[in-house]
């Protein structure tokens, strides 16, 4: 499996585009193994950003789909 942290970022962006069934398998796994939280992009500040606690993530930037 790939870096926890990787895992968390995918499976928030996969729910950002509504495939809320591949992401459903990647909250487990972010449950079982994610111990912090960590930034959706690496390397930027954390300006207030909201934490979303199923996926021990920190949105630091905001994302649209490019659907």
């Amino acid at each position: 499996m790939a870096p926890i942290t990787w895992v968390q970022r995918l499976g928030y962006m996969l729910e950002l585009v509504d495939a809320k069934n591949p992401a459903a398998g990647l909250r487990d796994y972010v449950a079982q193994h994610a111990r912090e939280y960590t930034m959706l992009i690496p390397g930027q500040k954390n300006e207030g950003g909201q934490r979303l606690q199923d996926w021990k993530l920190v949105i630091n930037a905001g994302l649209e789909p490019d659907i």
